[in-house]
C-alpha cells in the first residue's frame, strides 16, 4: 500500500502546528518531524516513479524485441531471403533478372528502419551494441535495395544493346558480343549478391542472439 499521500498530509499538518502561535513550545519538535516525514514522503515518491519508469521500459523493451524477432524470422528469413536465395539457384543472368524485378526497400524491414532512424529514442534498451547491430543491419538492407536497382538498370541496358545487335548480327555473334560486354559484369553481380545476403544474414542472426540473451 502506498502511504506517500498520507505522509505528505501529516508533514503538512505538523508544519501548520509549528507555525501556529499557540504551540511555540512544540514548534521545534513539529518542525523536525515535518521535515523528516516530508523527506520520507519525497523518497517514496521518487522510488515509486522509478519503479513505474522501470516497468514501462520493460514493457517497451519486450515489445521492441517481439517486433524485431517477428520481422527477422517471419518477414526476412521467412519470405525475402528465401526468394532471393531461390533465384541464386539459376544461372547468373536468369538469377539477376528475377532478383531485379522484386520490390525491395527499407520499408520491408520496418522495425529495423524505425529504430535506425531514431536510435536516440531507444536508450531504454540498455544495449548499445544491439542498437548498433540493428542500424548496421538496416544499412545493409538499404545497400541491397540500391544494388537491386542498379542491377535492374544494368540488365535494362543489356537488353537495349541486345536489340540493337540483333538488327545487324547473327544470334551467335550477338551472344559473343554480349558476353564480351556484360559477361564479367553479370558474374560479378551474381557473386556479390550472394555475399550481400550472407552479410545481412550474419548481422540479423547476431541481433536474434542478443535478444535471446537479453
Amino acid at each position: 500500500m502506498d502511504y506517500t499521500g498520507l505522509l505528505t498530509e501529516i508533514s503538512r499538518s505538523l508544519r501548520q502546528i509549528a507555525d501556529a502561535p499557540n504551540y511555540t513550545w512544540i514548534a521545534p519538535i513539529a518542525t523536525l518531524a515535518s521535515g523528516a516525514l516530508g523527506w520520507w514522503a519525497s523518497q517514496r515518491t521518487i522510488k515509486h516513479h522509478h519503479a513505474k519508469a522501470t516497468s514501462d521500459n520493460e514493457a517497451r523493451r519486450t515489445l521492441v524485441y517481439k517486433l524485431l524477432t517477428d520481422e527477422i524470422t517471419l518477414r526476412w528469413k521467412g519470405e525475402i531471403e528465401p526468394y532471393i536465395r531461390g533465384r541464386l539457384k539459376y544461372e547468373p543472368l536468369e538469377a539477376l533478372d528475377g532478383f531485379s524485378v522484386m520490390a525491395l526497400g527499407g520499408g520491408d524491414v520496418f522495425a529495423l528502419k524505425s529504430i535506425s532512424e531514431s536510435f536516440h529514442d531507444y536508450f531504454f534498451l540498455k544495449n548499445d551494441i544491439l542498437v548498433s547491430e540493428i542500424v548496421h543491419a538496416y544499412l545493409l538492407v538499404c545497400d541491397l535495395a540500391d544494388f537491386r536497382a542498379l542491377t535492374e538498370k544494368v540488365l535494362a541496358e543489356r537488353k537495349a544493346v541486345k536489340r540493337e545487335l540483333e538488327a545487324s548480327f547473327s544470334e551467335e555473334e550477338v551472344a559473343k558480343r554480349l558476353a564480351a560486354s556484360y559477361g564479367d559484369i553479370i558474374q560479378d553481380r551474381y557473386v556479390r549478391l550472394g555475399g550481400k545476403l550472407d552479410a545481412i544474414d550474419e548481422r540479423l542472426s547476431g541481433i536474434l542472439r542478443r535478444i535471446k540473451h537479453g
